[in-house]
C-alpha cells in the first residue's frame, strides 16, 4: 500500500481505538458482560450454522434455508445455549449440534411467523423476509425442513451424550415446539381477542409471552441440563428462569414495537397495530412495572442455582434494556 494511503489510514485507525477505548473505559472491568461474550461466540455460532447446510450453488429449498440462517440475526438462543455450557463446565465442542439445532428450530419460527398468514412481515433481520423474495409455498416447505434438519442434528448427540438421554432431550424438544407450547402461544398471538378469540386479560397476555417466547429460550437451555444429567430441582429453576426471561424479552419487544423504527430493530416496526400485548393494553408503564418484576423472579433463580450464572444473569439483564 502506498506510504500516502498509509498516512491517511492511520488517524482512522487511531480515532477506531480511542472511541473503542472510551466506551469500554465505562464499564466495570470485573463484570461478566453477556453482550461480550455474544459477539465473542457470534463468528463460532455462524461457522456451525453455515456448515449444516449447503452455501455456495445452492439451489431450491437449500436456497430459501441459506438465506433465511444467513441474514445477521443476533443468535441470542444459541448463545445462551453456549453459555449455560461454559458455566456447567461442558466443552462447546460437546453441545455444537445442539447449537445449530438450536437456530434452525428459532429461524424457521421466525419464517413461519412472518408469513401473510401470521405477521405479513416485510423486514426481518434487516433484509426483506423470505417470503417476498421467494415464493411462499417453497418458504413454507424450507421452513418444514429446517425443523426437521434440527431434529436430525439433535439425534446426533449421541455419539457425545447416552442415547437415552438423548431420545429424552428430542422428545421434550418436540413437546415444546409443539401444540401445546410454541404453537398454541402463536396461536393465542392471532386470535386473543378478536372474535371468537379468548377474552383480554393480563395473565392471558402473559399465558402467550409464556408459550410464544419463553419456550423457545427455554428449548435451548433446559436439554442441557438433561444431556448433563442434572439434579431435577435445578433444571426446574432453569426452565423458571426461561419462563421469566421470555416475558421480559417479549414486552421489551412490544415496547420496541411502538417506540422505535424498522431501522433500528431489524424487523417492521408498528406491526403490532390492532394486536394485544401488554403496552397496548395496559401501557408503557405498566409494562416497565412487569419488567422489572419478572427480570427480579430470574435473577433469582439464577441465585438458587449451585454454579456461576453471572452470564445468564447479565442475559436477562440485557433483554430488559435492549434497543433491537
Amino acid at each position: 500500500m502506498p506510504r500516502r494511503l498509509v498516512a491517511h489510514l492511520e488517524p482512522a485507525d487511531t480515532r477506531i481505538k480511542d472511541h473503542c477505548a472510551a466506551v469500554l473505559r465505562t464499564r466495570d472491568q470485573r463484570a461478566v458482560d453477556a453482550r461480550t461474550f455474544v459477539a465473542d461466540r457470534l463468528p463460532y455460532i455462524n461457522e456451525l450454522t453455515c456448515s449444516s447446510y449447503p452455501q455456495e450453488g445452492a439451489t431450491g429449498l437449500d436456497r430459501i434455508v441459506a438465506y433465511a440462517m444467513n441474514a445477521p440475526g443476533k443468535r441470542l438462543r444459541p448463545a445462551l445455549g453456549l453459555m449455560l455450557a461454559e458455566e456447567l463446565g461442558v466443552d462447546t465442542e460437546a453441545v455444537g449440534s445442539f447449537v445449530v439445532a438450536c437456530e434452525l428450530f428459532h429461524t424457521a419460527s421466525l419464517v413461519f411467523d412472518d408469513l401473510p398468514a401470521q405477521d405479513d412481515a416485510t423486514v426481518r433481520r434487516g433484509r426483506p423476509t423470505a417470503h417476498t423474495v421467494f415464493d411462499e409455498g417453497s418458504v413454507q416447505l424450507a421452513a418444514v425442513s429446517m425443523i426437521s434438519s434440527g431434529f436430525g442434528i439433535l439425534a446426533g448427540l449421541a455419539d457425545r451424550y447416552p442415547a437415552e438421554r438423548v431420545t429424552e432431550v428430542i422428545a421434550y424438544v418436540g413437546s415444546v415446539l409443539g401444540p401445546e407450547r410454541l404453537c398454541r402461544g402463536q396461536d393465542l398471538d392471532l386470535h386473543l381477542g378478536r372474535e371468537g378469540g379468548p377474552p383480554v386479560t393480563g395473565e392471558a397476555i402473559l399465558e402467550m409471552y409464556e408459550l410464544k417466547t419463553s419456550t423457545s429460550i427455554e428449548a435451548s437451555l433446559v436439554p442441557l441440563m438433561m444431556l448433563e444429567g442434572r439434579p431435577a430441582a435445578e433444571t426446574d429453576l432453569v426452565r423458571r428462569y426461561a419462563r421469566h426471561a421470555g416475558i421480559v424479552f417479549q414486552i421489551r419487544d412490544d415496547m420496541l414495537d411502538l417506540t422505535s423504527s424498522t431501522e433500528t430493530i431489524g424487523k417492521d416496526a408498528g406491526l403490532d397495530v390492532g394486536k394485544v400485548n401488554v403496552v397496548r393494553v395496559f401501557g408503557l408503564d405498566e409494562a416497565s412495572r412487569l419488567i422489572q418484576a419478572h427480570l427480579a423472579d430470574a435473577i433469582a433463580c439464577c441465585e438458587r442455582l449451585p454454579f456461576d450464572t453471572r452470564l445468564l444473569v447479565g442475559m436477562v439483564t440485557h433483554f430488559a434494556t435492549r434497543r433491537r
